[in-house]
């Protein structure tokens, strides 16, 4: 990652004054959580006190979520097509063991193989063009 400067690229005053809004707003909205929250940064002398490789004394107990996401409504329509897909999945599935060849699948997903089906009466190689099972097409 280059550290170019802006006006070299060509990007001007007016990225540069969008960019200064943008840092003093994050800046406004964390003075504002530390004002509703009363918790204060720990501050450049107690970070360079601890040692770097001490852990936490007391680990939070709560579960992994099931789903990364960016946010809980993403999470939820994820959780949403999962239980969908977990429904469709095995319906499609009792379909085609019952023998529809035309049971349709949640997109994405892959159908379980179909049973082996022994050879057909009548069937030769040589009924497929045989050159695929002869010795002498393999040189």
């Amino acid at each position: 990652m280059s550290h170019e400067d802006p006006f070299r690229l060509g990007l001007g005053w007016h990225l540069f004054r969008q960019l200064a809004e943008l840092i003093e707003a994050i800046i406004a909205q964390a003075a504002a959580r530390r004002a509703a929250t009363g918790i204060e940064p720990l501050g450049l002398v107690a970070i360079l006190r601890q040692h770097p490789f001490s852990q936490p004394t007391k680990m939070k107990k709560s579960p992994a979520p099931l789903v990364n996401a960016a946010s809980k409504r993403v999470r939820t329509e994820i959780k949403i097509a999962h239980v969908w897909f977990a429904r469709a999945f095995p319906e499609a599935a009792e379909y085609l063991r019952a023998g529809d060849r035309l049971a349709r699948f949640p997109r994405g997903s892959f159908p379980p193989g179909l049973p082996f089906v022994g050879a057909v009466l009548g069937w030769s190689p040589d009924l497929a063009g045989g050159a695929i099972f002869r010795k002498d097409s393999m040189q």
